[in-house]
Parts: structure tokens; sequence; C-alpha cells
């Protein structure tokens, strides 16, 4: 005897489950937290509870502020888009769970876009940032602002045969 599934009986935590969901989907962060409430009030042991808490918890903390620091973006993007996106991948499949990260990568490439390339830190400048939210044309208007020794006036610079610097520099 094989048991059949009753919708009514069986798929409440499907339902609740997909109004968590469909609350991200719309970047509804009260939306999201009510539901994922419910979701937990009946189904306290559900598997997706703590991704879907990880990306209710992103949308409730915004990033709108510029950041001062490289030390304050890159702990920003370890806590908060990091881990982001394996939980979107898990909500709602590869590639659309990296598309639902994208606006978390604008945002944080907009707020580090006034911090300068620092060579101790690559990774934590805005172009790679810009390069993860797929904006290439920012990742490329990001990296040219970056102070090269390419850039240096002629007179500052070197000849480029022998190292030494160029004459009356």
């Amino acid at each position: 005897m094989t048991n059949q599934l009753d919708l009514f009986e069986d798929g409440r935590d499907v339902m609740l489950r997909n109004d968590v969901l469909t609350a991200l989907e719309q970047r509804n962060a009260a939306a999201g937290r009510e539901a994922l409430q419910r979701l937990v009030a009946e189904y306290p042991d559900d598997a997706l509870v703590p991704t879907l808490e990880t990306l209710v918890c992103v949308l409730e903390a915004p990033v709108h502020e510029h950041f001062a620091t490289h030390t304050a973006l890159r702990d920003t993007c370890e806590a908060w888009c990091l881990p982001s996106m394996p939980a979107a991948r898990r909500a709602f499949g590869d590639a659309p769970g990296m598309a639902w990260c994208l606006p978390l990568w604008r945002a944080v490439a907009r707020a580090a876009s006034q911090l300068p390339f620092h060579r101790e830190m690559p990774e934590w400048h805005s172009a790679p940032l810009w390069m993860r939210a797929g904006e290439w044309t920012a990742a490329c208007d990001s990296i040219k602002r970056i102070g090269s020794w390419r850039r240096i006036p002629a007179p500052l610079g070197l000849d480029g045969r022998d190292g030494l610097p160029a004459p009356g520099a």
C-alpha cells in the first residue's frame, strides 16, 4: 500500500516556505520576516529555515552609507554578501540565486566607490565588486580611477630604458 500525498496535510510547509521565497524575490524584508516567523512557528525544524534567515537578514540590513575604511568594507562583505551567495543559490537555484545577489553587490560597490585602491587589499575595491554585480562599465570606470605609475606625468616618470628617472625629472 502506498501513501498518497495529501496537499492539505503535507503541503502547509511548502506554502509557508513559498511565502518567504516570494517576499525575498520581491526584496520585501518586512514580509519576508513575517512569513519566516510563521514558518518557524509551525515548522521550527524545517531544513530551509537557516538559509531563509540569512537572506531575510540581508534584506533587513541594507548597505546605504559609504564605507570609511577597507576593513569595514571587508567585514561587511564577509558577514553580509559572502554568506548570502550560497544561501540564495540554495533557496532559488544556481542562476536565479546568483541573480538575486546582484543588487547586493551593486549596493556594496556603490558604497565602496570612494575608497582608493589599496595594494594590500586589492579585492576590497569597487572594481571587483562591480564585476561581481555584472556592471562592466562601472567596473571599467572604477579601474580608470586607480592611481598608476603609468599615469604619472612624463617628467616625473622613468625613461623606460634603464630604470633611471627621465632627464630633467
